[in-house]
């Protein structure tokens, strides 16, 4: 047995606020009736997990794991080791979709590639149902993914949030599995999300905060770009008559060899460039239209 200040008199400041809301979930309180406490005695089975979660955080293994959930978009996502962990930066590809597709009435499709946890698909879907009702039901929602785990935490998160009958979820790789969806639907605007794995081996092993996160879900390649290059040239088959935004998270050092790329691939689209919150290009939409 031991008082909460005790164990945690010798953790940093950020370890100190992770601990206190894990045990705030382990003990089902809420944390200001523990931050309200600091000698509150922990003992038996919740003072033996306590001290093996400590241990998991000194050692880099992510809280979102330990808690197995994170916050996206203002909603609780399942998450675990077989999906990654959905970074409040990504909101901003939700913001930049929402803006675009607003713009018009046309009926359209909305993709997420590479979904892992569904938080991209999910977030949107219930943001044009909460904001844009006319373009939520006159839409189609389609999610891939090429691991089958990822998919099943995603499944698991639309049904949690009751959107599961809304999203079409397919395995496979890119757009591979929903590839006659796309080329069914002229007359349809298309909108692909794309948070793709876009990490260099050399960028993946050098920071420790993420090496317990699936390699699948953030190797891209000796450069981080293979799956954009992939993607990008699958594109050149979509007829120049569709309408379509691509929307892309990217590394900031990414930006002018990706957009090489595309402009080399597809030389009549447009290309934006988005910065992230700390004003860092981020993302790139390319459109045709």
């Amino acid at each position: 047995m031991s008082s909460l200040k005790n164990i945690l008199k010798n953790l940093n400041p950020v370890l100190q606020k992770q601990a206190f809301s894990l045990l705030a979930k382990q003990l089902n309180v809420d944390l200001t009736y523990l931050l309200a406490r600091p000698e509150l005695e922990i003992s038996g089975a919740d003072y033996s997990l306590f001290l093996e979660s400590i241990t998991k955080l000194q050692n880099d293994y992510p809280l979102a794991y330990i808690q197995q959930e994170q916050y996206f978009y203002a909603r609780k996502f399942m998450v675990n080791e077989d999906v990654l962990i959905p970074r409040p930066e990504s909101e901003e590809i939700i913001n930049i979709v929402l803006k675009k597709s607003s713009a018009s009435e046309s009926e359209k499709i909305f993709i997420d590639l590479g979904t892992g946890s569904g938080a991209l698909i999910i977030s949107l879907t219930k943001e044009l149902d909460q904001k844009f009702s006319h373009i939520y039901h006159n839409s189609i929602f389609l999610a891939t993914d090429i691991s089958v785990n990822s998919l099943k935490i995603a499944q698991a998160n639309a049904k949690n949030l009751q959107v599961e009958k809304k999203i079409i979820f397919k395995s496979g790789n890119l757009l591979d599995p929903i590839w006659l969806k796309i080329v069914s639907s002229s007359d349809k605007e298309i909108y692909i999300m794309a948070n793709l794995p876009y990490l260099s081996p050399e960028e993946r092993f050098k920071e420790p905060s993420i090496r317990f996160e699936p390699d699948l879900a953030l190797l891209g390649g000796l450069d981080g770009l293979d799956l954009y290059r992939q993607l990008i040239t699958n594109m050149k088959t979509i007829p120049t008559s569709y309408q379509l935004y691509l929307i892309m998270e990217i590394n900031p050092q990414q930006t002018s060899k990706l957009s090489e790329f595309i402009s080399q691939a597809l030389p009549l689209v447009k290309i934006e460039k988005k910065p992230d919150l700390s004003g860092q290009v981020r993302f790139l939409v390319v459109s045709n239209f």
